[in-house]
């Protein structure tokens, strides 16, 4: 009986401590991390291993133990972000020399992530051709205090590396995915309306036994952002966007869950292959330029008549304008506020960021609605803000909503 006691003691004692680390020490804190990332790597949990090495660097200590730097490089190596593995392995390695305690790991773990690094530098000069941007992996303040409140609260949140499209999907690469998969004269896939031909906004149209480009009074050009698409129709062409190119889709086209590269349903980003839509965290991070923000308003600028399309009360636009006339953002990414709104792979929920993990967070308790970011020609500028949020029924369609897509490095 007392030995029951005295483990249940222990338990909750170090239950405590660790729900009350704010009470210890710096050095014990440090300590606890080491001992709560060293557990989640044996667990195979590398993202809460990265949140843990991440309260490390919080504490803001002059000189850490060299164990750290292993356990930093393990987990950036698993986590995919073979820059960081490389650079704290080989910390690791200069400071204990061979008699370190993970050496032999952190020499093999060194030596891929050099070779994965050049295999990254091919990828990334194709994906620069295919008018894609690479944005690295970082942590940045997401939302707002200022404004509205699904904004709320700030919180400090870190992303992978990923691509996304330099500019929002055309419709001429529309009409090319219409017209090379299944989809009916309606525009039906699946069981799930795509997009609303019947619609005079609509700027594709079904004639011949084919899809093409009819225009609109809104959008006269086929080099102006395609509209009129439900997140189905976004997320269907993401995933024959990924068979045009031998990758596993990302989607389950019936329920809409991500899938992983064996097919299985998973809310980690980092195990989706496929092309997909930016997550909330990423679109926002992206739109304000990666490691290069300047912490501007709008994408780009704190103008926005520089880098976006929008209505004023006195100047009211009257249909999409073709991408890449206005100035880019830090990145070189065109178009992220204003000029149509993009569907985002996130539920929405206006409390979400109350629930949001450090890294990579995604809301994906379904709710009615989806997260749309971005602003566009129909709106003034305060909705084109960069963290803006607003919504709409995954299957509904509007005349100034289209998308973007992104990919892991």
């Amino acid at each position: 009986m007392k030995k029951v006691i005295l483990i249940m003691f222990i338990v909750l004692a170090t239950k405590f401590s660790y729900g009350n680390d704010k009470k210890l020490s710096i050095s014990m804190r440090l300590d606890q991390y080491m001992i709560m990332s060293e557990n989640a790597i044996k667990n195979e949990d590398y993202i809460k291993s990265m949140e843990y090495l991440e309260k490390i660097n919080d504490l803001k200590i002059e000189k850490l133990s060299v164990d750290f730097y292993y356990l930093y490089g393990k987990t950036s190596f698993e986590l995919e972000n073979y820059s960081d593995a490389k650079k704290n392995l080989l910390l690791y390695l200069n400071k204990v020399g061979k008699n370190g305690k993970y050496y032999k790991d952190s020499l093999k773990l060194h030596a891929l992530s050099e070779e994965y690094l050049e295999i990254e530098t091919t990828k990334i000069d194709k994906m620069i051709k295919k008018n894609f941007i690479l944005v690295n992996s970082g942590s940045y303040e997401m939302g707002s205090n200022k404004n509205e409140f699904d904004e709320k609260p700030v919180h400090n949140v870190t992303v992978n590396s990923f691509f996304i499209g330099k500019y929002p999907i055309l419709s001429k690469e529309y009409i090319e995915f219409l017209n090379n998969d299944k989809i009916d004269s309606n525009g039906n896939f699946n069981g799930k309306k795509l997009i609303s031909l019947k619609d005079n906004d609509c700027p594709i149209k079904y004639q011949d036994s084919s899809f093409i480009f009819k225009g609109s009074k809104i959008a006269k050009e086929d080099n102006t952002p395609v509209v009129k698409i439900s997140w189905w129709g976004a997320i269907a062409y993401c995933n024959w966007l990924s068979k045009k190119e031998n990758l596993p889709v990302a989607y389950d086209i019936e329920s809409g869950d991500l899938l992983d590269f064996n097919g299985n349903i998973t809310n980690d980003i980092s195990k989706v292959l496929g092309y997909r839509l930016p997550t909330e965290a990423e679109w926002e991070f992206a739109a304000k330029g990666g490691n290069n923000s300047k912490n501007t308003k709008f994408s780009g600028s704190n103008n926005l008549n520089e880098v976006g399309w929008a209505s004023t009360s006195s100047n009211r636009l009257t249909g999409i304008s073709s991408i890449g006339k206005k100035e880019s953002n830090e990145l070189g990414i065109y178009d992220m506020s204003g000029n149509v709104w993009e569907w985002c792979q996130d539920w929405y929920y206006d409390e979400a960021y109350n629930t949001h993990s450090n890294i990579n967070p995604i809301y994906n308790v379904k709710t009615d609605l989806k997260v749309r970011r971005g602003g566009s020609w129909v709106n003034e500028s305060d909705e084109c803000r960069i963290q803006n949020r607003f919504k709409n029924n995954p299957s509904s369609f509007g005349r100034a909503l289209g998308f973007r897509v992104v990919i892991k490095k």
